[in-house]
């Protein structure tokens, strides 16, 4: 009994030592929250309105027909970059968002499995930021752009990314397409409704969906671009537009996770707390069992004298 009752104690204390790690976890967590949801309306304030420009430049009248959703089906094919034959085996592209750290619930199966599912209707090509799906995409087999080249960006924290990085892995991704060798660029993020859910979410990044002009918008304005012939500045708006909203996409999944995790170790903290108090009613009854047991011997060795003194008594 008393090793049982020492068993529950160290139990007991071990559980105790998990609570305050889970809690200290998520008082860490909910400062991250508040620090991301202040980036997020940030990003929001003056890096959208900023990429709302780009996406007009590049759906304007004058841009190259294959930033345009519009004019996909034309998009280079007639260059002879692509044959017809080719058309259905282009593969699309996937940037995906996951954590390198773990703790936080559901996040990362929910998004991984998204991309495997992903994977399984059409042929893609992934750009994992983040160690979780970067070494899922490895693990299973799934192809990943550029690995050699960009192994380092993958495995760093996706909010850690500094914008060069990100710019540098988008000039990469825009070639290829500039190739026909993918036809769209998709990227897989987890958006935020409130501080207890979120939703996995695929967002078409590349070709553009046509932006709405207003009657004061001068994109179209041939004179703007007259100085050069090609298409170079176009393309360094695409590379300056996919790296933005990249950065604007990895904003919002930092939110998420740091709000999953967050509830995670509330509900971990809230676990331990219930297992201490079972252990602790479990404690106490072994304990007073072992009290009960003892003073149960002590009477019945007490009445066992009496009974011995009362049968020498008879005796004599």
């Amino acid at each position: 009994m008393a090793e049982q009752i020492q068993a529950i104690k160290r139990h007991i204390n071990s559980v105790k030592n998990t609570e305050k790690i889970t809690g200290a976890m998520k008082l860490i967590s909910a400062a991250k929250l508040k620090q991301s949801t202040d980036h997020l309306i940030y990003t929001k304030e003056h890096i959208e309105p900023l990429i709302s420009k780009f996406k007009q430049v590049l759906t304007c009248d004058i841009a190259p027909d294959l930033y345009c959703e519009e004019n996909l089906e034309m998009r280079r094919f007639e260059e002879g970059t692509v044959t017809e034959s080719q058309k259905d085996s282009i593969k699309e592209l996937c940037i995906l968002i996951t954590s390198c750290k773990g703790l936080c619930g559901g996040y990362n199966s929910s998004l991984i499995k998204h991309a495997a599912d992903m994977n399984e209707s059409v042929a893609t090509i992934f750009a994992p930021l983040g160690d979780k799906g970067f070494n899922y995409c490895n693990k299973h087999g799934f192809e990943v752009f550029s690995v050699e080249e960009f192994a380092d960006t993958y495995a760093e924290h996706a909010h850690e990314l500094s914008y060069e990085q990100i710019y540098k892995l988008s000039s990469a991704i825009l070639e290829l397409y500039r190739k026909s060798e993918i036809s769209k660029i998709q990227i897989v993020y987890t958006k935020y409704r409130n501080p207890i859910a979120f939703d996995i979410d695929t967002q078409l990044l590349l070709p553009i969906k046509k932006a709405s002009l207003h009657k004061d918008d001068d994109i179209n304005n041939n004179g703007l671009f007259d100085h050069d012939s090609g298409t170079r500045y176009f393309d360094e708006i695409a590379e300056a537009y996919l790296s933005m909203k990249i950065l604007r996409y990895i904003a919002e999944s930092t939110l998420c996770e740091h709000a999953a995790r967050r509830i995670a170790m509330k509900n971990a903290n809230d676990n331990a707390v219930k297992m201490i108090e079972m252990l602790s009613n479990k404690y106490h009854t072994a304990r007073q069992n072992a009290i009960t047991g003892e003073m149960i011997e002590i009477i019945v060795g007490h009445e066992s004298q009496k009974l011995k003194k009362v049968q020498r008594i008879i005796g004599e």
